[in-house]
């Protein structure tokens, strides 16, 4: 049975440490089945990424003693993914059909559209 929502990822949503959520980005987050979320700081006006599951108890990294943020651009992400190597998660069928590689990341793409030609 799923749990009833908080409201900690509402945009709007304020934590007792004054961290707002101003966005969704839809990327993944560091813990299990979270997505991350850009907070901005009440304080200084700081903005940087965080899981879902830590904006209830969250803590401004640049004025208030909080860890450094998660990133927030998927651009950058996507280009660490590919500097560092495919992974287990990319080596998979490719799911546009494509006979060239063994999936989008063997193909040198990370894009929605792969570079190997096929198509969605």
């Amino acid at each position: 049975m799923a749990r009833a929502p908080k409201g900690t990822t509402t945009i709007g949503f304020t934590n007792p440490r004054l961290q707002t959520v101003i966005r969704a980005t839809r990327l993944p987050g560091t813990d299990h089945g979270q997505k991350i979320y850009v907070l901005r700081c009440g304080s200084c006006g700081a903005e940087y990424g965080a899981n879902g599951s830590d904006i209830h108890a969250r803590r401004c990294p640049s004025c208030d003693g909080g860890r450094p943020g998660l990133e927030t651009d998927s651009e950058k992400i996507w280009a660490a993914k590919i500097s560092n190597g495919p992974t287990t998660a990319f080596r998979q069928p490719c799911l546009y059909g494509s006979s060239r590689g063994t999936g989008p990341a063997e193909c040198g793409s990370m894009a929605r559209v792969p570079r190997c030609g096929s198509t969605p």
